[in-house]
């Protein structure tokens, strides 16, 4: 699992590092009640967050065999290793998702929200799931930690993103406030 943490973690400070200018833009367009280009400065993060994830994926699933063995080259290692990357890979496609709207909420000054999908997937969601699910699944149940955090934290932001939108489409189309829309 350490040489799958390792690897994955590559991806993630990719978005992160997208997400850096992201969030002074989305700070100011907030500030500045322009609510029609915050729209389509979100829409432009997710489509490539998005692609970014999806290309990811891709190719960490199909060489995950190779990236592991850089590891180590024990065959047991290597094809438990393999199979938890590629779990993990699948469910990198949410993580840019889960990301942009995390980072939006913090931008435009909703700490709680923004604190709240920040810690989900490594704290909130992945502390009691590292506890109950090796227990339940042994080795499988290890593999699936990450994962299942991810799944969750997406559902969590999935709600959060619909309410910011439906806030932003009522705030552009007024040009008040966001907060007269609470």
């Amino acid at each position: 699992m350490g040489a799958v943490t390792r690897i994955m973690t590559v991806g993630t400070y990719v978005v992160f590092g997208f997400l850096k200018g992201f969030q002074p833009f989305a700070g100011y367009n907030y500030g500045a009640k322009q609510f029609d280009r915050l729209q389509k400065a979100i829409k432009l993060c997710l489509i490539w967050s998005a692609a970014f994830g999806v290309i990811a994926a891709i190719a960490l699933i199909a060489f995950a065999e190779p990236i592991v063995s850089l590891f180590g080259t024990d065959t047991e290692m290597v094809a438990l290793a393999s199979r938890a990357f590629r779990l993990n890979a699948v469910l990198f496609i949410t993580f840019g998702f889960q990301m942009v709207y995390a980072t939006l909420y913090l931008a435009i000054g909703k700490s709680a929200v923004g604190r709240l999908l920040s810690l989900s997937r490594q704290g909130i969601f992945f502390f009691p799931l590292i506890y109950v699910l090796p227990r339940l699944w042994e080795l499988n149940g290890v593999i699936c930690v990450q994962p299942m955090a991810d799944l969750l934290t997406t559902i969590v932001t999935v709600i959060f993103a619909i309410k910011i939108t439906h806030t932003l489409s009522a705030a552009n189309t007024s040009n008040k406030d966001l907060a007269d829309y609470r």
